[in-house]
């Protein structure tokens, strides 16, 4: 039998140590990144002018008289095919969460409704936001990363301790500090 020291939980805690912070770090950054891809997106659509006819509707929001040409469900959604007036030949499609259904507007086929265009996509229609509208992207993203950061963090220092718990325990040499 040969004599070797104890391992103890020291490897598999700053494994764990290791693999709880990369994951956290990239979790963390995602979400930073979600926030501020939100934020720029939502701050791009609020600031985008009316547009003053359907010829500019590249650089602002277009809001018009639509013809609703079919109403369907499609998984957990409720899609709205629109045909803008201002805009013939193209069919536009809005989408709403199932759940929402009771509070829309009963938009019927063939009934005319106002409705938004912002970069292609419908944004609203008979006043209710689709998903396709920034403003119904999620807004807590800082506040939620920071606080994710943090308890990594915490978690991060809970694992370095037990790490050098084990080693005072295990009675193997700690690292000196630099």
């Amino acid at each position: 039998m040969t004599d070797r020291p104890k391992q103890g939980l020291a490897w598999y805690v700053f494994a764990t140590t290791v693999a709880a912070l990369a994951l956290s770090l990239a979790i963390t950054g995602f979400m930073v990144y979600l926030s501020i891809s939100y934020a720029t997106r939502t701050s791009a659509y609020d600031s985008a002018p009316i547009c003053s006819s359907p010829r500019e509707i590249a650089a602002c929001r277009y809001e018009g008289s639509a013809l609703v040409q079919s109403r369907r469900h499609a998984n957990t959604d409720l899609l709205v095919d629109l045909v803008f007036t201002g805009l013939p030949g193209k069919t536009y499609t809005a989408y709403f969460p199932q759940e929402n259904e009771s509070t829309l507007p009963a938009m019927q086929q063939e009934s005319n409704v106002g409705a938004e265009l912002w970069h292609g996509s419908v944004t609203v229609v008979a006043d209710a936001k689709t998903l396709d509208n920034p403003d119904t992207l999620p807004t807590s993203g800082p506040p939620v990363a920071a606080f994710f950061g943090l308890v990594t963090l915490v978690v991060v220092a809970i694992l370095v301790y037990l790490v050098r718990e084990d080693r005072r325990a295990t009675g193997r040499p700690q690292r000196a500090a630099r």
